[in-house]
């Protein structure tokens, strides 16, 4: 379900996902569950172009909220999309 949920989000950006995973990541401590976003090259050319200094590429959330709201972040590229679109 937070899958789908995260997709759709993705989309009303104009953007779509190359992979997206919910698994224990390491970090110095110990493994911990997190969401691991990888979007597809168009969707980060698409976000460069619609934002040149665009620097918040972290990709790895403990939740659901937190890759939404990274998700709120990224410029809007719809429109980039629907002109790429024939």
């Amino acid at each position: 379900m937070s899958k789908r949920i995260i997709i759709s989000a993705l989309k009303k950006k104009g953007l779509a996902v190359e992979t997206l995973d919910y698994d224990w990541q390491i970090t110095p401590e110990e493994k911990v569950p997190a969401w691991d976003v990888v979007l597809t090259e168009d969707s980060e050319e698409a976000v460069l172009v619609a934002c040149p200094d665009y620097d918040d590429w972290y990709r790895d959330f403990a939740n659901t909220d937190d890759v939404l709201r990274w998700i709120e972040t990224l410029p809007d590229c719809s429109a980039l999309a629907a002109q790429e679109s024939p």
